[in-house]
This record gives C-alpha cells, sequence and structure tokens, in this order.
C-alpha cells in the first residue's frame, strides 16, 4: 500500500515524486536525509520504494498517511471473545442485510420454470441465512445449490418412476392381454371403478404406486384393484355408500358375514380380504381371522 502512495498513480507514475499538495523539491542523485538514517533495513527499503531519489522525507510522510488512512477503513476481525456487537458491525461491514425479509432470491438459470419452488422454505431460509449472518451473494449461492441439488433428485425419482410405470404396463400387458382386447379394456374399466370406489388415490400417490398422472406404478395394484372393481363395485352393487365405505357387499360387515365369499377373497387377495376386515371395523389381526386365512399373518 505504501507503494501506491508513493508512486505511479497519483504521483505520475515516477518513484520518488512528491504527492500532491507538497512542496517540489529539487531531484539529487544521492538526497542527505538518507544518511541520517542508521538501520540498514531502512535504507534498503528507502531504494525499494524509490525515495532515493528525492532530498526531501515529504515522500515517505506521504506514504504513512495514506496507509493510515486505508487502515482506518479496512475491517479487522474481532478477538474470539469479543461482545456479539463487534461481531454484528464485522458482518454488516461485509454485507450482512438488516433483516431476514431483506434477502431476495431467484431460481438458477439451469432449473426449469416449473420447478416446485417452496416458498415457506425460501422464507426459512431467509431466517437461516440471517441467523448464519450470510451477505446477500452468499446466501444466494447455497440457496441455489440446495435448489440445483433436490432439481436434480427431483427429475431421477421422476425418471425411475417412469421406469416403473413402463414395467408394470407390460405385466399387465402379459395378463391382461393387448391393450385393443376386450379382456384389458374390461380389467382397467373395473380398475378405474376400484379406485374410485376405495378413494385412496392421494394414498397410493404418495407410496409412489400410482404417478402424478394417475399411471399405475405397480401391476399387483392394477390386479387388486381390477378384482375389487369387479367384486365389490359393479354397478348397482355400492349404494349410498362414501369412498371406502362397504355398505352391502362387504362379507366381513356386520349382517352381511358370508363365509364363502370371505374364503375366496381371503385366497385370491390376502391384502384386500385384511382391507375389507378393517373396513368392516374389525381386527384382521385378531385369531378369528388368523384361522381363515390359513397362515399367521
Amino acid at each position: 500500500m505504501p507503494e501506491a502512495a508513493a508512486g505511479s498513480a497519483q504521483n505520475g507514475g515516477q518513484p520518488g515524486s512528491p504527492p500532491s499538495g507538497t512542496p517540489a523539491s529539487p531531484v539529487v542523485s544521492d538526497s542527505s536525509w538518507l544518511s541520517g538514517l542508521q538501520d540498514a533495513g531502512n535504507r534498503d527499503l528507502a531504494k525499494t520504494k524509490g525515495w532515493d531519489k528525492s532530498n526531501t522525507p515529504d515522500v515517505v510522510i506521504h506514504s504513512y498517511r495514506e496507509l493510515e488512512s486505508r487502515l482506518g477503513k479496512a475491517v479487522v476481525l474481532p478477538e474470539a471473545n469479543a461482545p456479539k456487537e463487534d461481531f454484528d458491525k464485522l458482518y454488516t461491514a461485509l454485507g450482512k442485510p438488516k433483516t431476514p425479509g431483506d434477502y431476495t432470491f431467484k431460481l438458477p438459470a439451469d432449473v426449469a420454470s416449473d420447478f416446485p419452488y417452496d416458498d415457506a422454505f425460501a422464507t426459512d431460509y431467509k431466517t437461516w441465512s440471517h441467523e448464519a449472518d450470510l451477505s446477500p451473494r452468499q446466501a444466494q449461492l447455497v440457496h441455489d445449490r440446495f435448489v440445483q441439488r433436490f432439481a436434480k433428485q427431483l427429475e431421477a425419482g421422476q425418471e425411475a418412476m417412469k421406469r416403473r410405470v413402463g414395467g408394470a404396463h407390460q405385466e399387465i400387458l402379459s395378463k391382461w392381454g393387448p391393450m385393443d382386447g376386450e379382456g384389458y379394456q374390461a380389467n382397467i374399466d373395473f380398475a378405474k371403478r376400484g379406485l374410485r370406489g376405495l378413494g385412496l388415490a392421494d394414498t397410493f400417490k404418495a407410496f409412489g404406486l400410482i404417478d402424478q398422472q394417475g399411471n399405475i406404478a405397480d401391476a399387483k395394484l392394477a390386479f387388486a384393484l381390477a378384482t375389487v372393481g369387479e367384486g365389490l363395485f359393479r354397478e348397482g352393487t355400492l349404494q349410498g355408500g362414501s369412498p371406502g365405505h362397504f355398505t352391502t357387499t362387504n362379507p366381513w360387515k356386520d349382517g352381511q358375514e358370508n363365509l364363502t365369499e370371505q374364503g375366496r377373497i381371503a385366497r385370491e387377495n390376502p391384502e384386500l380380504a385384511r382391507s375389507l376386515i378393517k373396513a368392516a371395523g374389525k381386527d384382521p389381526d385378531k385369531a378369528l381371522f388368523k384361522n381363515r386365512f390359513g397362515r399367521d399373518r
């Protein structure tokens, strides 16, 4: 820093030139004021800075004043045990905003515009950034890296779901036949009826069994829904009940028990049987129902 004060920019780039406002002194080849320096290191420094080209110490004093001025504007790191107020001053000087609400974030350029941005999380993140004493630039950088990472995970999850849907579709075709066949069309209709009747579409989506567009990602679920639609939710068999509530066709319901139908459903679709038992307000894990399943579940 003393070099800048002593030389180039302010003084026309000539080492040893007096600063502006300093009375001009004639340049001599051997400055008399240097003869008073007793320390060899000081004499070497004077030569390095070019001060030996001037016969006045004004240039040295000016350099010192410049140095003091710059140090006065410097950001000083507080001691480890300094009060919080000292650190607050430091972080404010480094750009920390006054309040969390002063942070503003935007999506990174490489993230799709339809990215499911969570505004509530962004609000929390502003608070966390402020607690961490981050400048807006720092907060934006961490924000971008998190969003980019989440976007990649989301994309990977979507690709995995597409593969699962494709695999389930092939398994369904192998059992129900081609899409334009009567068997496929009939079973798809039954499965849709079963899904509507159970009212569990959102639950199946949450567990990754159905994608957001309604495509089934698990062939076993499709087969179970078709069974429900065919055996329990045919048109005219369910009257007046809300989704998931079996009013006239649940063979486990009190007053309508049908041991033959219970046995058939338990053999063909144990999971469906357990669901029906629960819908009837009973516990499928009790010994009575375990015996009817024929195995310990």
